[in-house]
């Protein structure tokens, strides 16, 4: 209480006091002095003291102090003061009392097994903190009993929350434990039998995990670990087992890997001497023993003479793969002894390059033909030229030789009667349909030239093929699609030939030839060029390479060919006879790998248009030079070495300057015993 406060209260009990003590000797009883009645001033102090609200203090006041001097007037407004603060102090008091008790009754630390039930104890005390922070008016001694209520509650929240995260952590120790048992469980299971290392390193990868794991479970006993703990060992043991069972496969893997590449490299040694002693240089001289070409004939098949062999003619394997070589589209061509002419036994083989024109859009697929009311073309076996039968395609007509028959569904629930299916014909997409007879079932065969296919029927009995004039029909899907057509029969060819027989010889040679009207440059054309020309292609054949510091080497090649002509030198007669020089490289061998060799075509001169060992001249210089891995054989001699080619298709706007130039070359290489032979096609540069 303020010292104003405590000196209205000494003015008031000075008021009601008595107003002095009187005394004397005598006897007789002295009469008590009146009471005084308290003063305006003293009754509103009293009033003001006694007032429960700053309200009621006010009031008595007002009511006084017209009734009392200025002074005294001053000195009640400062008790009314000072009963206001106190009334407002213990009013405060109560409410923050008030807070406090609430927010104590918030905290419940009865059950703290969750982590919500400790968040929302955490809470509480945080609010009943904040309760005592503000409890200014509130003593220490009513605050007492909240401070302890706080602390305990804190105490109980650690110590929940210790448990609480111990127990999470070992839960998860647990399920870490669990999960990478379970994931080493799975890898061990991949490693039986025969497994592979990465089998293997991921069985590793599972048990350093479980390992981990158990290293990390600090928290749990050595009995709840034991499981994991045994787990772990049995696993290492597996594992050291799966390694040397793969250890004991791989090595029994790279013994038969060994033998696989003695075999190999024994049966590439015997290919190399049966092809070193096969290939020879291309010669037509028809009257030698070693006579050695290949030209197209006038159906379209390559022929083969070697030497007192007949020639044979290898038709296009149509199911074969070859890559072009700089442009010009390869094909693969073959016979094989026991049909036709070729002996039972003997084998043929070719690889032909040829710069064949792209097939080119023709008239809408319902001009080109007629088609009957169902926008079908009636395909007549018997009437259809060799050039249509060609032109049927798609993936049905997979054969090579014979007959293919396409029957009806063998469970025919719906009764069809007739066999359909997707194809093409002279390039257009579209639908085959055809109806079997009766004992006759759907049929396709090769055509007899090799060129196309023939659509008809097969008896059932015998699988005898009869054309047919109405059992097929083709439906283009569009019937406007312009069909395509055929490449030209009109080019100019390189390539290798091999011809294996069944006593074990092999022969094997190049050669260049036209198909078609193809012009050769004469030698009128010829001498009316001037000037300097590039030539720059492809070259293909067969090599054999029986010392190589190695391995012995043998098989096809592909390379680059460049040729040099220089159109204004002049030699012997009226004629010029331009020299030509060239260089074959960038090989690429039968394994697909590069070859660091080269084929140096030294410098020859021309022939009416014929160049080199085509021009049937003996004393030409057209030698050739192999160099292998940066050794160079030295030139060989026309006996052991040499080259020839042609010039074609002469450019009327250019001055008749030959757009392409075919050829072959042989050559060898006496410090590897190796020897190799090829054609050669190749375009003018601009």
């Amino acid at each position: 209480m303020s010292s104003r406060l405590g000196i209205a209260g000494i003015v008031l009990l000075a008021a009601f006091g008595l107003a002095g003590c009187g005394g004397g000797g005598g006897s007789t009883a002295e009469t008590p002095p009146p009471v005084e009645m308290p003063t305006p001033y003293q009754a509103a102090l009293a009033a003001i003291m006694a007032a429960e609200t700053p309200e009621a203090a006010q009031a008595a006041y007002d009511a006084a102090k017209e009734n009392v001097t200025a002074a005294q007037g001053d000195m009640l407004q400062m008790a009314v003061d000072d009963r206001t603060a106190a009334l407002n102090m213990m009013a405060r008091a109560d409410d923050q009392k008030m807070a406090l008790a609430d927010a104590a009754g918030m905290i419940d630390t009865s059950d703290l097994m969750t982590a919500d039930a400790i968040a929302a104890a955490r809470a509480a005390i945080a609010m009943l903190e904040a309760a005592l922070a503000a409890a200014e008016d509130v003593s220490d001694a009513d605050k007492a009993m909240y401070m302890s209520q706080l602390a305990s509650a804190n105490t109980a929240v650690e110590t929940a929350q210790d448990a609480l995260t111990l127990n999470n952590d070992r839960a998860s120790q647990m399920m870490a434990l669990s999960n990478a048992s379970t994931a080493l469980m799975t890898a061990l299971g991949a490693i039986s039998g025969t497994p592979t290392e990465a089998q293997i390193s991921m069985a590793e990868a599972a048990l350093a995990t479980l390992n981990t794991a158990i290293e990390g479970a600090e928290d749990l006993s050595d009995a709840e670990k034991a499981d994991a703990n045994l787990a772990a060992a049995r696993a290492q043991g597996r594992i050291e087992g799966a390694k040397e069972t793969l250890m004991a496969a791989n090595d029994a893997a790279a013994e038969e890997q060994r033998k696989a590449d003695e075999a190999a490299a024994a049966a590439m040694a015997m290919a190399a001497v049966r092809l070193r002693a096969g290939i020879s240089p291309y010669n037509a001289n028809s009257g030698q023993e070693d006579n050695r070409t290949a030209e197209w004939n006038s159906d379209g098949d390559l022929l083969v003479t070697s030497s007192s062999q007949a020639g044979i003619a290898l038709k296009e394997d149509k199911t074969a793969t070859v890559a072009d070589l700089h442009g010009w589209k390869g094909k693969r061509y073959a016979a094989t002894g026991g049909t036709g002419p070729v002996a039972e036994g003997n084998e043929l083989e070719a690889v032909v390059y040829s710069n064949i024109g792209d097939p080119t859009p023709g008239e809408p697929f319902d001009e080109e033909y007629t088609l009957n009311a169902d926008g079908a073309l009636v395909i007549d076996s018997a009437a259809e030229s060799v050039t249509d039968r060609a032109n049927v395609g798609g993936s049905n007509f997979d054969i090579t030789s014979g007959v293919k028959e396409f029957p009806l569904p063998a469970d025919n629930p719906t009764g069809l009667t007739k066999v359909f299916f997707p194809g093409t014909f002279h390039g257009v997409a579209g639908t085959y349909t055809c109806t079997p007879t009766d004992g006759n079932t759907c049929a396709a065969k090769v055509a007899d030239n090799g060129d196309g296919f023939e659509l008809g029927l097969s008896a059932n009995a015998d699988n005898a093929f009869t054309a047919s004039d109405d059992a097929w029909t083709f439906t283009p899907s569009d019937p406007d699609a312009r069909v395509t057509e055929m490449e030209d029969d009109m080019y100019a060819s390189y390539g290798w030939w091999l011809h294996k027989t069944p006593n074990g010889t092999w022969r094997a040679s190049g050669f260049h030839d036209q198909r078609g009207d193809v012009p050769n440059v004469t030698a009128a054309q010829l001498d009316g060029i001037n000037g300097k020309a590039t030539y720059v292609g492809g070259a293909a054949g067969k090599y054999a390479i029986l010392s190589t510091g190695g391995a012995a080497d043998a098989g096809h090649f592909t390379a680059t060919a460049t040729l040099e002509v220089d159109f204004d030198r002049s030699e012997g007669g009226p004629n010029r006879n331009p020299a030509v020089s060239g260089t074959v490289d960038a090989f690429t061998g039968a394994d697909g790998m590069p070859r660091d060799w080269s084929v140096k075509l030294n410098e020859t001169i021309t022939n009416n248009g014929a160049i080199g060992a085509e021009s049937g001249s003996t004393n030409l210089n057209n030698t050739t030079e192999w160099t292998i891995g940066g050794d160079a054989a030295g030139t060989a001699a026309v006996a052991n070495g040499e080259w020839g080619g042609r010039f074609r298709d002469p450019d009327a706007e250019r001055g008749n300057l030959p757009k392409v130039v075919t050829g072959w070359f042989y050559s060898e290489h006496g410090d590897k015993a190796a020897k190799i032979v090829g054609g050669f096609g190749a375009d003018v540069q601009d």
